[in-house]
């Protein structure tokens, strides 16, 4: 599959789970604070989350690890902070939890993390269904 293609294909993915999380964030933001509390709570759903988020974030590294152009690297951004957050899981919940604890301390954060990673996929959606579909090799 060509750069471009692996691209496209992987924006068309990513664009719009950012824009459902995003979105998720925006409409529930009222129960965030009840759900990121539970969340620091509970140690056994941390290390899920942090496997799945390591695991989701080196599968997105070893196929696309480029910077050729702003969607390849965001999508690659998007790889490392999926990595690190899923290792910070892993290794450091404290720091987690800290980071959970000052969401919930700061106004409108929810509001402006919500919106911002609603509009990266969008953004990563019109780049990944805009463009011609990829090509699949036979």
């Amino acid at each position: 599959m060509a750069e471009a293609d692996s691209t496209r294909t992987l924006a068309r993915i990513a664009g719009p789970t950012l824009i459902a999380g995003g979105l998720a964030v925006l409409v529930r933001r009222g129960e965030l604070p009840v759900i990121l509390e539970a969340f620091t709570q509970d140690a056994a759903i941390g290390f899920m989350a942090g496997l799945v988020g390591t695991v989701a974030g080196l599968c997105l590294l070893a196929f696309h690890s480029r910077i050729s152009t702003l969607a390849a690297f965001t999508l690659t951004a998007l790889g490392w902070l999926m990595l690190v957050r899923g290792l910070a899981l892993l290794f450091a919940p404290s720091w987690v939890s800290g980071a959970a604890g000052w969401l919930m301390e700061t106004p409108h954060a929810f509001d402006a993390l919500g919106a911002s990673v609603a509009l990266v996929g969008a953004w990563l959606s019109t780049v990944g269904f805009s463009a011609r579909p990829p090509q699949i090799a036979s």
